[in-house]
């Protein structure tokens, strides 16, 4: 397998099909054979040169052992991964195809190396930091679970107490 170097981290990547180039880029804890998996490699081959990524940390790719090179910047260098791969294809733009993961670093992609890419998929993940009331939205789901373990009409009950209205009209 061929091996792409973005500052000393070898990122393994493969090519198959014809057409114009799609990079696949997996979720955490996932490697390039996910696609293969799940037919995407051979539902695209045909109309697209796919270039399939393992991420740095992620199967056949570089591990580093530093706990920085997995930091809040590890999105930014998996981004600069993805170019490096590209450069190393002689590839000057792509389309890009993320999920999960794959997604975080398509939005950094997008960000800092826009002019490379014809478009991007990205699915899982959003650009945006999840908001502060979320921990409120999830206690009171905890809340809601308690109440309806004392039947029905006990959460039905605890829900209309907190919303301030009735559910039913």
């Amino acid at each position: 397998m061929p091996y792409a170097n973005n500052n000393g981290v070898k990122i393994c990547y493969e090519v198959e099909g014809h057409g114009p180039p799609l990079v696949l880029a997996h979720g955490a804890s996932g490697d390039m054979t996910m696609f293969r998996r799940v037919g995407y490699v051979d539902s695209l081959k045909s109309d697209y040169t796919l270039v399939l990524v393992d991420l740095r940390g992620h199967g056949q790719s570089d591990k580093p052992q530093e706990l920085s090179a997995y930091g809040p910047e590890m999105a930014i260098r998996m981004a600069e991964d993805i170019i490096s791969v590209l450069d190393d294809l002689k590839i000057a733009k792509s389309s890009y195809f993320g999920y999960s993961m794959g997604a975080m670093v398509g939005f950094r992609a997008a960000r800092i190396y826009g002019n490379r890419f014809r478009g991007f998929v990205l699915g899982g993940m959003s650009p945006y930091k999840y908001p502060e009331p979320r921990v409120k939205i999830n206690s009171e789901f905890a809340e809601t679970l308690k109440a309806s373990l004392n039947g029905l009409e006990a959460a039905l009950s605890y829900r209309e107490r907190t919303l301030g209205r009735p559910l039913t009209s």
